[in-house]
Order: structure tokens, then C-alpha cells, then sequence
């Protein structure tokens, strides 16, 4: 018998097998897109190193190692391509989300894309000057997969098709979701933490920390199709603690030789009502067939009304103009270089510890808190999402109840973020906008306030009937350059002498147009005999987050708090009428409405709504998009979890716990009362342009 005299092949190590090197690659790439763009991202409020790392890399390896085991069945010529269009499109979404956080200090949603070709095409200037910002990160982003078309289909051609090495990957894959799974399920199961993330509902900033963006993307998907888990708001506290008030005695009088003198009789006191409506809540909830709508029912019926107040009805039947200002913050408020927005903030009610919370969907959701008194669902467009709903509290939808006159202004583009579909819902019979019978003197990018202004109040200050006016600014938006603002560089000379660097004093000149603006509508309101008799509230939609970062430590002072003081901002509730008060309370966006209700007199319900009449006595609060809040006591960091008492306070035990599971219970009615139209179950459909 003749031997053979062939050695046999000595098997390769594993780590030099075609198909096990090709398969770290295609899941390193991913991870590498990941890493830079957590990178780009990360700061002291988002910091980098957190438990979100091992669990972005156990589950995207195992995602990914799944992706590539599967395509092991299938030929070289067709791996390559569907391999290359995965990586490609992961490559993709990672450089996106990139650029959009260095915008909004937001992480992209998949709603959001809606919206995506207006945004380039009104926005191209801003986009383009934050690619530039982010270059680096997005060349080391794009590096692996030019790398991966490049020598790929080299490294692809000696890994044969085979079901063995298939579903070995898979079974590694597998394992790696195991581990996934028992340290999520090891973890702590609070608000906003993984396991909340992962099955209950997406917040996308966290979920990107936690997960990373393709894996946020995925359960996007998943919470867009077939939404999440509903939290029961009825288990648990519903309300704030109150804070004690200690006793104060009164001082004894001291005895005198003379007679006691008349005295005048005293006017009787004012006497507090519960500020609600006609609504029994317990007997709905008997009645309702519906879970989720009877899970409201006995949410309301368990929450404290606030209380009516000196100021209830100060303004009935007189005329109200809301303003939703761009960008706007405190830093442009100067006594000398703005004194109109001086002294609508600091003449009358002033406002010291006022907060406008970023949301997810940058001034949409901005707009949205200001004016329904609810928060923004994350991972929607809740203004175009309630376009449908009755939004019956809204101050257009009350005063045209009342036979106002209701019109709703914007210079900027008329269907941007489809409010030509939403707007008319929040009860304005008219929406005046660029392209949508709005005729701007000059189209400029951003388009003048003042000129906004001036060609609109004749539509309303000569009628005979109140009117209910609403403003959407533009003037203030990014990019605050004197290049690439028109309304910065009309200012630009006036703010010539200013110590600040470029960007910054284009900042304030672009703010300068709003001045003129509120300058120009007192004057206007005054001459009209009308100032007396209107009521003016003006707000942010969001903090200037288009700002560099150099720029932000240079207004807000070097290593600023990026949790709380970042969103610090002014107030404006005005009329002359007021004297001046100074409010400490804690108070943001979703307060605005409740408090305009009450000054105008009219019916509201106050527990239907997530703020509160920050004129009443009832406990301040202000909610973060991250769950983080203020109140009397101090302020609470989701981020580091830690709570700071306010000085000389005495906390009660359980007293964070309390407020997180307050807090956490408002976001899950608020998504509620969005999704099942809640209000108009209540009061019956909505009578607007659909």
C-alpha cells in the first residue's frame, strides 16, 4: 500500500481566518462610528465615560455579528454588496447625528426626517458651518468605510459560503445579547435608566449614551410602529410635597394710657377658589372602557388644583399677544442697549428663576411647551401630531371661544415643520407666514422682526372686538455671524464697541432686532389707545444653542453649568398696569399658559394641565427634557443623580424619590393626553381648520 506523502493542511489560528478577521472588521466598523461620535457629543453634561459604553458595544457587536453571520449564506458577489450598503448606511446615520447634535445639542429622530429637505434648504448656511466645526470627527467617522470599499471585496473573496460558520456566528451573537440582557436586567430600573430606555420609551439623548445611535435608531423604529410600555400614573405620589411654612407670631401689643382710636373697616380678604372646571374625574373614570383614558381620569382626579390669586382676572376680556421669540436668552437684555425687553422683564412682574428646557424637536417643541402647558412627547413632532386634537386650552382656541379676533404670525417660511397644518389648531382663524400672505419689505435670511411688526398690527388693532395675537420670531436664529445674518449685520455698528468676540456681539446685534420689534408694538399699541388693555407674554423657544462653544462660556462665564444654568432665562408677562414684584419662584415654559389663563380670567381646569399659574401658591417646579428638576428645596441631576438642597432647607425623607416619580408621571400623561386626543374626550372634537 502506497502512502501518501502529503502533509496535512495545518489549520489557520483563529484569529487569521478570512471569515473570522472579514466579521471583526465589519462589526468594528460601527463601533468605531460610535466611539467618534460619542467623542464629538460628550461633555459635562454628557459625559463620555458612563455604563452606556459596554452596553453600545455588546449590543452592537451583537446586532452586527448577527448581520454579518447571516450573510455567510450567501455569496461572495452579493455578501459584499448588502455588507457594504449596511455599513455604508451605518456610516451614514453616525456622521448625521454628528452634525445635528453640534446644531440642537439634539440627537436626531427618525420623525424628524419629515422635515429634512426643508431643513437643508432653509437652513444650508447653519449645516454647513457645523460640518466645518465637526470635520475632523466626520473624516474619522467615513475613514473605515472607504477603507472597507476599498480592500473589502479582496478580504471577501477567500470566505466561502457555509452554514456551519454561519450559525456559529450567530450563536456568538446570541451570547453577546445574553450578557446584554442580564446586565441590563442587573441594572437599576428608575426613570431613564437602560431598561427604561430599552422597553418602555424613547428619549433620545439617552438612548444614544446608552445604546448608541444605531441601536437608538432601531428602537425608534420599534416605539414609531408599536409604541411602549404606558406607565401607571395612578400607583405613587401625584403631587409635590409642599413646603412647610414655619409659624409666625405676631407681635403683642403693648399696653397704652389712651383710649383706642376708630379705625377704618378693613376691605374683606381675598378669599382663594380652586382654580377648576366642572369636571368629576372619579365618575369619568367609572364610566370609561378605555384603560388608558380611564388611567387619566384617576390621575386628575388625584391631583391638587392650584389656587386663584390677587391677580385672577386682572385682564378679563382684554386682549392678549403671546411671542415666541428665537433663540432668545438673557445675555440680550440690557438696560442701555435693550431697554424695551428691559423693561417688560423688570417693570412689574420680574421673573428671577425662570428656565426654557431644550426638548427634542428644537422651536417646534419650544413652541409646543409655550403653548399647550404640556410637555413634548419625544420622538414625535407633537405640534403636527395634536393637529387634529382639541388643544381647548390653548390661548387662541379660549379667545376665539370668546368672539376674539385670533390671527398667528411667523416671518419665517409658512409650512416649515408642517405648521400650516398644526397652527390653525391652536385656534387661530388666520396663519400669516412667508409664501402664505405674509409680503416682507426684504427676504433676507433671517427676515426682519421690526418689518414683521410693522406690516401686521393694522390687521388687528382697529377692530372692534379683543384680539388674541400670536408671534413667531425669527430674527434671533443661528448662525449669529455678521456673514451670515442679515439682522446681525444690520446692527452690526451698533454693537461695534461691545467686549465680546464676533460671534457673540452678532448675537446681541441680531437680538437687536427684537427690541426694535417690541419697541415698534408698544408704540404701535399706544397710539392705538390699546397698551392699558393688553397683556404681552414673551419667551424662548430654546437657548441659543447655535452658538459655539467658546462662545456660550463667553456669555455664561467659563465652565457653566450645562444641566441647569444653560436654560436660565427671562420671562416677559407685561403691562404697564403691573407694579413690580419680584418672583423667586421656580417656573418654566409649560407655567406660561396657566398663568396667562389666569390673569385673562378665563375658565381653565389647573390640574389638566403639566404647569402651574406661577402667581398662585402652589409649590415651583421646572422639568428637564433628562429628568432632571428644580424646585423650593433645591435641584436634582439625573445625570449624576445627585440632589443639592437649596441653603438653610430642611428636606424631607423620600423627598427626591417623591418628586421623581411626580416628574416621571407628567411626561407619561402629557404623551397621553397627545395620543389619545384626552382633551377632546373631554370637551368633544376639535371645531378647527383640520
Amino acid at each position: 500500500m502506497v502512502q501518501s506523502t502529503e502533509k496535512p493542511v495545518a489549520k489557520l489560528p483563529l484569529w487569521k481566518r478570512p471569515a473570522v478577521w472579514l466579521g471583526a472588521w465589519f462589526v468594528a466598523m460601527p463601533l468605531w462610528c460610535e466611539l467618534f461620535l460619542r467623542l464629538s457629543s460628550s461633555s459635562a453634561k454628557q459625559p463620555f465615560f458612563t455604563v452606556g459604553i459596554p452596553l453600545t458595544v455588546l449590543l452592537t457587536a451583537a446586532i452586527f455579528g448577527l448581520f454579518y453571520g447571516l450573510s455567510l449564506l450567501l455569496p461572495a458577489k452579493w455578501r459584499y454588496g448588502v455588507l457594504t450598503a449596511i455599513v455604508g448606511f451605518c456610516t451614514l446615520v453616525c456622521m448625521v447625528q454628528t452634525v445635528y447634535f453640534e446644531i440642537f445639542d439634539m440627537y436626531f429622530v427618525l420623525f424628524s426626517a419629515r422635515g429634512l429637505g426643508d431643513a437643508i434648504g432653509d437652513y444650508d448656511s447653519v449645516m454647513w458651518i457645523n460640518i466645518a466645526n465637526r470635520t475632523a470627527y466626520l473624516l474619522a467617522e467615513v475613514a473605515p468605510f472607504v477603507l472597507w470599499c476599498v480592500f473589502g471585496w479582496r478580504r471577501m473573496k477567500p470566505v466561502k459560503p457555509g452554514k456551519r460558520k454561519s450559525g456559529m456566528t450567530v450563536v456568538v451573537s446570541a451570547a453577546l445579547y445574553a450578557v446584554f440582557f442580564v446586565i441590563l436586567a442587573v441594572l437599576p430600573r428608575g426613570d431613564l435608566t437602560p431598561w427604561h430606555l430599552y422597553w418602555n420609551a424613547l428619549e433620545i439623548n439617552p438612548s444614544v449614551r446608552n445604546f448608541g445611535a444605531l441601536n437608538s435608531l432601531r428602537l425608534d423604529v420599534k416605539y414609531q410602529l408599536f409604541g411602549g410600555a404606558v406607565e401607571n400614573v395612578t400607583d405613587g405620589p401625584t403631587d409635590l410635597p409642599e413646603m412647610s411654612k414655619s409659624d409666625k407670631s405676631e407681635p403683642t401689643p403693648t399696653a397704652t394710657g389712651t383710649a383706642p382710636t376708630a379705625t377704618t373697616p378693613a376691605t374683606p380678604a381675598f378669599v382663594a377658589k380652586d382654580q377648576v372646571m366642572n369636571l368629576d374625574f372619579a365618575a369619568l373614570a367609572k364610566s370609561e372602557s378605555n384603560a388608558d383614558l380611564k388611567m387619566l381620569d384617576e390621575y386628575f382626579a388625584g391631583i391638587k388644583p392650584s389656587k386663584t390669586n390677587e391677580y385672577t382676572g386682572m385682564f378679563k376680556g382684554k386682549n392678549v399677544i403671546m411671542v415666541t421669540a428665537e433663540s432668545f436668552c438673557s445675555f440680550a437684555v440690557d438696560k442701555e442697549l435693550t431697554p424695551t425687553l428691559w423693561k417688560m422683564a423688570h417693570e412689574g412682574l420680574e421673573f428671577t428663576n425662570y428656565y426654557t428646557p431644550i426638548w427634542g424637536v428644537s422651536t417646534l417643541d419650544g413652541e409646543y411647551a409655550n403653548l399647550t402647558g404640556t410637555f413634548p412627547k419625544s420622538g414625535v413632532w407633537s405640534m403636527w401630531r395634536a393637529r387634529g386634537n382639541n388643544l381647548y386650552f390653548t390661548l387662541g382656541n379660549v379667545a376665539k371661544r370668546a368672539g376674539y379676533t385670533t390671527i398667528a404670525y411667523h416671518n419665517g417660511t409658512y409650512d416649515y415643520y408642517d405648521r400650516h397644518e398644526s397652527h390653525f389648531n391652536l385656534g387661530y382663524d388666520k396663519w400669516i407666514a412667508v409664501n402664505s400672505g405674509l409680503e416682507m419689505p426684504h427676504d433676507t435670511w433671517p427676515n426682519s422682526d421690526i418689518e414683521l411688526i410693522d406690516v401686521t398690527t393694522g390687521d388687528y388693532m382697529t377692530a372692534d372686538k379683543p384680539f388674541s395675537v400670536y408671534y413667531l420670531t425669527i430674527s434671533g436664529h443661528a448662525p449669529n455671524t455678521f456673514d451670515g445674518s442679515a439682522m446681525a449685520e444690520k446692527h452690526e455698528d451698533e454693537v461695534a464697541n461691545l467686549p465680546y468676540s464676533a460671534e457673540v456681539r452678532g448675537y446681541v446685534a441680531a437680538n437687536l432686532e427684537l427690541e426694535g420689534a417690541m419697541k415698534l408694538l408698544l408704540e404701535r399699541l399706544q397710539a392705538a389707545g390699546k397698551l392699558d388693555d393688553t397683556l404681552i407674554v414673551l419667551a424662548a423657544d430654546h437657548y441659543p444653542y447655535g452658538l459655539s462653544e467658546a462662545s456660550l462660556s463667553e456669555m455664561y462665564g467659563a465652565g457653566y453649568d450645562k444641566n441647569f444654568e444653560i436654560y436660565h432665562n427671562t420671562l416677559m408677562v407685561y403691562n404697564p398696569q403691573f407694579t413690580h414684584k419680584v418672583i423667586s419662584k421656580p417656573c418654566y415654559a409649560v407655567d406660561i399658559l396657566p398663568t396667562a389663563l389666569n390673569l385673562l380670567g378665563e375658565e381653565y381646569d389647573s390640574r389638566l394641565l403639566m404647569g402651574s399659574d406661577i402667581l398662585s401658591d402652589s409649590p415651583g417646579l421646572v422639568v428637564f427634557v433628562n429628568r432632571s428638576w428644580i424646585t423650593d428645596y433645591g435641584r436634582y441631576n439625573s445625570v449624576t443623580g445627585v440632589f443639592t438642597p437649596n441653603e438653610g432647607v430642611t428636606v424631607p425623607d423620600g423627598y427626591v424619590d417623591s418628586v421623581n416619580a411626580v416628574v416621571s408621571k407628567k411626561f407619561t400623561v402629557s404623551s397621553l393626553i397627545l395620543d389619545k386626543d384626552y382633551y377632546g374626550t373631554l370637551f368633544g372634537p376639535t371645531k378647527n381648520h383640520p
